[in-house]
C-alpha cells in the first residue's frame, strides 16, 4: 500500500516538496527556483526551504544564490534569503552571509553583518555587501580586510579600508575611506586607493 501522508501544520494551507519552478520574459528564461519545500500559510505568505535562486543571463553571465530559507515578497520579484547564504557568479566570484536580499526591480543582491568573499588568489571579509548584476560589481559596505595570494612574480598583498569596490568588467578595484596597504613590506597609507586590473 502506498505511504501514510503524514498531516500538515495547521497554520501550513499548502505544502509542496521539492520544486522547480522557471520564470521566463518573453522567450529568454530570466529566473529559476529550486527547494526541497515550499510552504503557503494561512497569512497567504509562502516560504521556501533549502532554496535556490539563478538569475539567468545577466549581462551574459549567470549567477545562484544558496540558502536555508526564503521569504517570497510579492508577484514573486523579491526574495529574503536566510541561513549559510552562499552567491557565486559564473566567473568565479563567491561570497558568504548570513542573510541576503534579492529584487528584481534594482537587479542587486544586498546583505548586512559580517560577509566574506574570494575569487582567484583574492579572498576578504567586511561588514555588508552590496551585488550590483548589471554591472557586475561587488561593494563591501565596511570594515573591509582583502588579501591577495603570492602569484608568479607578484608578492602577496594585504589590503584594509573602510569600503571595498571589485568592479570586474570595468577592471579596477577601489579602496575608500582610508586605506592601508601591505605589499611585502612597502606600506601605503591613503585616504582612497585605485587599483587597474590587466585585461
Amino acid at each position: 500500500p502506498p505511504a501514510a501522508i503524514a498531516p500538515i501544520d495547521r497554520t501550513i494551507k499548502i505544502e509542496t516538496r521539492g520544486g522547480d519552478v522557471i520564470q521566463w520574459k518573453g522567450a529568454t528564461r530570466d529566473l529559476r527556483l529550486e527547494f526541497q519545500r515550499q510552504a503557503t500559510f494561512q497569512d497567504d505568505q509562502t516560504k521556501l526551504y533549502e532554496v535556490k535562486v539563478i538569475p539567468d543571463n545577466r549581462g551574459g553571465r549567470n549567477y545562484t544564490i544558496t540558502g536555508k530559507e526564503a521569504q517570497i515578497g510579492k508577484d514573486e520579484s523579491s526574495f529574503h534569503i536566510s541561513g549559510d547564504v552562499r552567491m557565486e557568479t559564473s566567473d568565479g566570484l563567491v561570497a558568504h552571509a548570513n542573510e541576503a536580499t534579492y529584487a528584481d526591480s534594482e537587479k542587486m543582491v544586498r546583505a548586512p553583518g559580517p560577509v566574506r568573499f574570494s575569487r582567484g588568489r583574492m579572498q576578504g571579509t567586511g561588514n555588508g555587501f552590496v551585488y550590483d548584476e548589471q554591472r557586475d560589481v561587488l561593494t563591501i559596505l565596511d570594515q573591509a580586510d582583502v588579501h591577495f595570494a603570492a602569484e608568479g612574480g607578484e608578492g602577496p598583498m594585504d589590503v584594509t579600508a573602510g569600503t571595498f569596490i571589485y568592479a570586474r568588467r570595468d577592471r579596477f578595484m577601489r579602496f575608500e575611506r582610508t586605506m592601508h596597504m601591505d605589499r611585502a613590506g612597502q606600506l601605503i597609507d591613503a585616504d582612497t586607493g585605485h587599483v587597474r586590473l590587466y585585461p
